[in-house]
């Protein structure tokens, strides 16, 4: 079966690409060290699951100034953060933010399919549903590895816009 490949000239149609990584589902749960007032809003450190903290604080966390000219302290103690804010005038206010425990995040994502472009041997990632351009030859394939016609090619009746 023939069809247009890239540039324009008629090519045997190679139909479906060597698969050489299989599509993968990954997840990662991110642990943190919750400070907060009213259990909503605060302040967060990375941790272990048992609460260790895997980094410190950042040195800017500590001491800043606002756009107000208000000076920040913070001072970190393991089971709470006291804010100490003193205006540009002296006046001098404190806000402690009690430990709330150890929250978690969950983050998933998708690693895409890796194949052999027929054409060239070049790794194509398919990661689009539709459309994944061999960077060596310019094939393209959808997310399954089946060679196809680009879907903004002008013998598509409509135009695929990547809008998902």
């Amino acid at each position: 079966m023939l069809h247009e490949n890239h540039d324009g000239k008629m090519a045997k149609h190679e139909g479906r690409m060597k698969i050489i990584k299989q599509r993968e589902h990954k997840q990662e749960t991110d642990y943190y060290r919750f400070y907060s007032a009213d259990g909503n809003s605060g302040f967060s450190f990375e941790c272990d699951k048992d609460g260790a903290l895997t980094s410190s604080p950042s040195a800017g966390f500590f001491g800043s100034t606002t756009s107000d000219g208000d000076e920040i302290e913070r001072v970190y103690e393991n089971q709470k953060i006291t804010m100490i804010i003193t205006s540009p005038n002296g006046e001098i206010s404190t806000h402690e933010f009690p430990f709330q425990g150890v929250r978690s995040s969950l983050r998933t994502w998708i690693e895409p399919a890796i194949g052999r472009c027929n054409h060239c041997g070049t790794r194509v990632h398919l990661h689009d549903p539709l459309d994944n351009d061999c960077e060596g030859c310019g094939a393209n394939y959808n997310m399954s590895g089946q060679e196809v016609r680009h879907s903004m090619s002008p013998f598509n009746d409509e135009p695929y816009y990547d809008d998902y």
